[in-house]
């Protein structure tokens, strides 16, 4: 299959799931595919195989199985051994819909405010050309959304949100151990995930979307994912770069 350079961002997507293995890429070896059924035995095998997921199946995730991740991840580390880590849990699709209709308005809204020509040179100014430059891609997603396509959760099943006080001696740093460690035992179970820094974003600026969920004051938002049971699964690791990692 012929790669579309000047469309190819390199993921390793396409690689990774074709059944028959028939797709190269220039720079990947030819590998056998694994079989996953080894992946919760090994934890190498698990962080080489995972992919973000945006494609769920119409399949709830049982609530024991939630709990039983729950139940591990609390034993993650904390600064200072401070354990003011917090997880929010949506495993009801109406309820993640809720919210992302709350979160989609809201960017909306202040879309509209913060690239109205008059404010637009005093944002540029503040922010810089990159901040900037992502404020005007999030614009062109809103529309998306509201025409039907779910850009935000991906239909997802389950939403996972990771927060802390304010207080804490390490708060993100916390919550982002956690989340990775929930992540990893997800996958392990034959769920996929994919981090969400866009409702992380939308969480923190947005009130009413945190009255919501119920957050207290003084607690923040740090790390979120969405989480289900794939739609597709993939073959075979895709190969990383050592490009920044050195021995002294």
């Amino acid at each position: 299959m012929e790669l579309i350079e000047k469309k190819c961002i390199l993921c390793g997507h396409c690689y990774a799931i074709c059944p028959a293995g028939a797709i190269t890429v220039p720079g990947y070896p030819s590998k056998e595919s694994l079989n996953r059924n080894d992946v919760p035995n090994s934890l190498e095998k698990l962080l080489t195989m995972r992919r973000s997921i945006r494609h769920y199946k119409n399949q709830s995730v049982p609530r024991d199985l939630l709990d039983r991740i729950i139940d591990t991840v609390i034993h993650s580390p904390t600064g200072t051994n401070s354990r003011k880590t917090g997880i929010t849990i949506l495993d009801d699709r109406k309820k993640i819909v809720e919210l992302s209709d709350i979160i989609m308005t809201h960017f909306r809204t202040l879309t509209k405010i913060l690239l109205n020509p008059a404010t637009y040179p005093i944002l540029l100014l503040f922010l810089g050309k990159e901040k900037t430059r992502k404020i005007f891609a999030y614009k062109r997603l809103i529309p998306k959304y509201f025409s039907g396509k779910d850009i935000l959760t991906h239909d997802a099943p389950v939403l996972m949100l990771f927060h802390s006080s304010k207080k804490a001696s390490t708060p993100e740093q916390d919550a982002l151990i956690w989340a990775t460690s929930a992540m990893l035992l997800a996958e392990s179970h034959g769920l996929g995930t994919c981090f969400n820094g866009f409702l992380v974003l939308g969480l923190r600026s947005c009130a009413k979307a945190r009255k919501y969920i119920g957050l207290p004051r003084g607690r923040q938002i740090y790390e979120t994912f969405t989480a289900g049971f794939p739609l597709y699964r993939y073959k075979r690791p895709v190969p990383r770069e050592r490009e920044y990692i050195t021995y002294i």
